[in-house]
């Protein structure tokens, strides 16, 4: 399999385990957490110029969400927003965290870099959304 296509799975994977946390699904977790041990994606060397750019896009924007929650619930109530996807919020800014936190040599991180691409394509209608940021 080639270094892009496992990055591509990781990705997948890694979605989805986002998906397996924010609705406790633990025994999805588990498997993703075996397959991104067992087969680690090579790192795609052309990501490092451009993910800094990426993080801070993707962060304001969730930022940004967050504030809009936090309007509808000052004035809708909090029960407005038993359904909505503030804990998906959550675990995408820890994400960007870990990336950036994450050693450049540590075979995981194109895996997570795909995967923040993908989640940064639902703010593509954003005026400073960057077409090259799509995975």
């Amino acid at each position: 399999m080639s270094a892009l296509a496992q990055a591509r799975v990781t990705a997948v994977f890694t979605i989805f385990g986002l998906l397996a946390i924010a609705y406790q699904d633990t025994l999805h977790l588990a498997a993703v957490l075996i397959w991104t041990v067992a087969w680690p994606p090579k790192r795609i060397a052309h990501e490092d110029g451009r993910m800094d750019d990426l993080l801070a896009f993707l962060v304001g924007r969730i930022m940004d969400d967050n504030h809009a929650y936090a309007y509808v619930a000052g004035t809708l109530g909090g029960e407005a927003l038993l359904d909505s996807h503030l804990p998906m919020l959550d675990l995408i800014e820890q994400l960007v965290h870990d990336y950036k936190a994450m050693d450049p040599a540590d075979s995981r991180s194109a895996g997570l870099a795909y995967a923040l691409r993908v989640l940064a394509q639902s703010y593509a209608e954003h005026p400073t959304y960057e077409q090259e940021w799509r995975p």
